[in-house]
């Protein structure tokens, strides 16, 4: 039987912790930390483990999700990692010693396209999502629709809607509404 040193036990232990916090902080495949939970985003939330604890949840249009043990919990407005750490911080004590809880968006809000479109309505998003791509989904555009004149409405974590005036290079985030102005010439 071969026996390992202890440094390398040590070095291995401190990636698996490493490995964990990336893991805990962010989704597969995306740069989620920065991704604000919304309305109508679905989640993953397991505690590593624990697989009766893993659920697939709606965020509902109170901006909270149905925990078990925890009940309600707010998240419209928060990241993965925030979730998580609300949800640790819950179950901590009365029901675990030290959970591990990850935190995943597994289906983003939609997107909406409306105006000079030839087909407007609600898109599925998707990560890196440009209001071309957008347009193009609704159909193109119609023969009165002006590029010039394109905007999205965007709500903040807090609700707050603001307007801004986009091209169609303009990354696009979940539940924007992307309008398309009408050319009069």
């Amino acid at each position: 039987m071969r026996h390992f040193p202890s440094q390398l036990l040590l070095v291995v232990a401190l990636l698996s912790v490493g490995f964990l916090n990336q893991l805990v902080n962010a989704a597969p495949g995306s740069k989620e930390t920065s991704y604000i939970v919304g309305k109508g985003d679905k989640l993953k939330i397991q505690i590593l483990h624990e697989d009766d604890m893993t659920v697939e949840l709606s965020v509902s249009d109170t901006g909270e999700i149905t925990y078990p043990l925890l009940g309600e919990v707010s998240v419209a407005g928060l990241n993965n990692k925030q979730i998580a750490e609300a949800i640790t911080k819950g179950l901590k004590g009365p029901y675990y010693v030290n959970p591990t809880v990850v935190v995943f968006v597994i289906e983003y809000r939609n997107i909406f396209v409306q105006g000079q479109v030839r087909i407007p309505g609600g898109y599925a998003f998707r990560p890196g999502l440009t209001v071309q791509q957008a347009l193009v989904a609704a159909g193109g555009l119609t023969e009165r629709a002006d590029t010039d004149d394109l905007t999205i409405v965007r709500e903040s974590g807090t609700g707050v809607r603001t307007e801004f005036a986009v091209v169609l290079g303009s990354r696009v985030e979940p539940g924007d509404v992307i309008t398309v102005g009408e050319s009069f010439f």
